[in-house]
This record gives structure tokens, C-alpha cells and sequence, in this order.
């Protein structure tokens, strides 16, 4: 009993933290949104995401969600979603697209710092990640277009969202999806916690590990690489760090490394939040895991060239 309370204490405390420094993020952009909104500048700053969104398929209301996500993380990301998806009409096709852009694009600021630190370059990063989110999103946009796959209409949880003038009925709206976050993040830790304890983790690493060998990574950077993948850049990101600064590693490794982790990264946690938002598994997991490594495989025949 003592233990389950322990257990319980930890993960309330865990949510609480990661959930007031979203709150710290996202309360000011969703005023700042609102704001852009009011004075109408909203549909001026479209005219120039319309044909990018048009090119994975998607309507130019989610412009917003794919820039807050880039700009913060992806809890941020799925706030801004719930603020938006009752406006719109979307298919599972389309939030799959929209979570695969969102999985790639994600907390470039932050998450580029690390990856700089660790050997790979600002303009490599933000074209990698911008790019190669942009690229994932329209393949996959293609191929669920070209088979007619996920084409339903997309159910999700109503949060009685408006976009109503009303200032007062705004923000009502905004603490339904503020307080839906809570629940959301407090449920994926608790779930996180099981997976872990099931050894999901190591389950992965086992098939990851012969895959990446293919590629001429040494031991350490697999690891590394492994862990970023499974947790996220933050914990593979700092490890590479550490070991690119010992000089046992080739150049041609990190570099290897951190194109992956930069691609496809927190496959556990990540990959839940979208399934939450309604994304399918097949977009977000295994085409995504295709694309990574066949980028991978790409860049990898480059740097054998030079």
C-alpha cells in the first residue's frame, strides 16, 4: 500500500511539473492567438501557409498547431489542437498527417540547442526537421489519398470549443482544454510508467540494435542513439555530448546519429500524445520509422562519397 501511494505521489508530482511549464508556455500564445484573431491578422498571416498546407492536406486553420509545435513541444502542439479541431473538419487521414509533421517539427528551439552541442549544426537542424516534416507529411498525404485508407471523419473528445467574440465564453472554452491537458498528461505518465515496467524499452532495443550495426555505428553511439529514440533528444542528445567531446567517435557516427534522433525520437511518449489526438498507428510509428531510416540510409551513402 505504502508503495502504490509512493508510486501515485511521484506521478502527481511529475504531472504537476511538466504541466505548469506548459502553462507558462501556452497561456501567453493562446492570448496572443486570440489576439490575432480579433484584429484579423489571422487570415493576412494564411495567405502565405495556404499552399504549404495545402501540400500535405491539410486545412490552413492547422497552420497554427504546426507552428506552436515547432516553436514549444508537443504537449503545446496538442493544446493548440484541441483550441482549433472544433472549428474543423478533419479525417483520420488528415490529424495522422498533421501528428506526423508534428512528431518531426516539434521543439526546434530547445531541442536544436542539444543536437548543436552535440555536432550537428543550426541550418542542418531546422532544414532537416522543417523539411523532413514537410516531405513526411505530403508522402503521407499521397499515399493515404492515392488508396483511400483513414478517410472517415475524425472523432475526438469535444471540449465545447468556440470561437465566439464573447471574451467570457473563450475562456471557458480554453480551461476545458487546459484542464483535458492535466487528465491527458497524468494518464500518459501513469501509462509510461507501466510500459516501463513491462521492459518495453528493452524490447526495443533489441530490434533496434541490429538495424542501426547496418549503418557502422559503434556500440555507445547505438545506445545512445537507442535512448534518444525511446525517450527522447534530451537523455540521447546529452549522452552524445558527453561522448563526442572524448573524441572516440567518428564525425561520420554523430552525424549519423543525430540525423536519426532529429527524424524520429520519443517513440513511446510521443507517439501516445498523437494517438490520443486520434492519429493512426500506421502513420505515425511505421511510416514514420520508413521514412527516418530511409533518410538515414540516404545520408549515409552520401558521407561514404565524402
Amino acid at each position: 500500500m505504502q508503495s502504490t501511494y509512493l508510486t501515485f505521489k511521484q506521478i502527481l508530482q511529475q504531472t504537476v511539473s511538466v504541466y505548469w511549464s506548459l502553462l507558462k508556455i501556452m497561456v501567453p500564445i493562446l492570448i496572443a492567438v486570440k489576439l490575432l484573431m480579433i484584429l484579423g491578422l489571422n487570415e493576412f498571416l494564411s495567405q502565405f501557409v495556404s499552399p504549404i498546407m495545402h501540400l500535405v492536406g491539410l486545412p490552413t486553420e492547422l497552420a497554427t498547431v504546426v507552428t506552436v509545435t515547432a516553436l514549444t513541444n508537443m504537449y503545446g502542439g496538442m493544446l493548440m489542437f484541441f483550441a482549433v479541431i472544433g472549428d474543423v473538419e478533419l479525417t483520420v487521414a488528415q490529424v495522422t498527417v498533421l501528428s506526423g509533421i508534428m512528431l518531426i517539427v516539434h521543439g526546434i528551439p530547445t531541442e536544436g540547442a542539444i543536437v548543436k552541442s552535440a555536432g550537428l549544426s543550426w541550418r542542418a537542424t531546422f532544414l532537416l526537421r522543417v523539411l523532413g516534416a514537410f516531405a513526411f507529411g505530403a508522402l503521407l498525404n499521397t499515399f493515404y489519398s492515392s488508396i483511400d485508407f483513414l478517410q472517415k471523419p475524425l472523432t475526438v473528445l469535444s471540449i465545447g470549443y468556440t470561437h465566439s467574440t464573447d471574451l467570457y465564453a473563450w475562456s471557458i472554452s480554453q480551461l476545458k482544454s487546459i484542464a483535458l491537458i492535466f487528465i491527458i498528461i497524468f494518464a500518459l505518465i501513469t501509462f509510461l510508467r507501466f510500459l516501463r515496467w513491462i521492459k518495453v524499452e528493452y524490447i526495443l532495443h533489441l530490434i533496434l540494435d541490429p538495424i542501426l550495426r547496418v549503418f557502422g555505428m559503434s556500440k555507445n553511439v547505438i545506445n545512445f542513439t537507442i535512448i534518444g529514440m525511446t525517450l527522447g533528444i534530451s537523455f540521447g542528445g546529452g549522452l552524445l555530448i558527453q561522448e563526442s567531446k572524448t573524441g572516440k567517435i567518428e564525425k561520420r557516427e554523430i552525424i549519423l546519429a543525430l540525423t536519426l534522433l532529429s527524424l524520429c525520437h520519443s517513440l513511446i511518449e510521443d507517439t501516445l500524445l498523437v494517438l490520443l489526438m486520434g492519429a493512426d498507428l500506421s502513420g505515425v510509428l511505421w511510416a514514420r520509422l520508413v521514412f527516418s531510416f530511409s533518410i538515414l540510409f540516404i545520408i549515409s551513402l552520401f558521407l561514404k562519397k565524402t
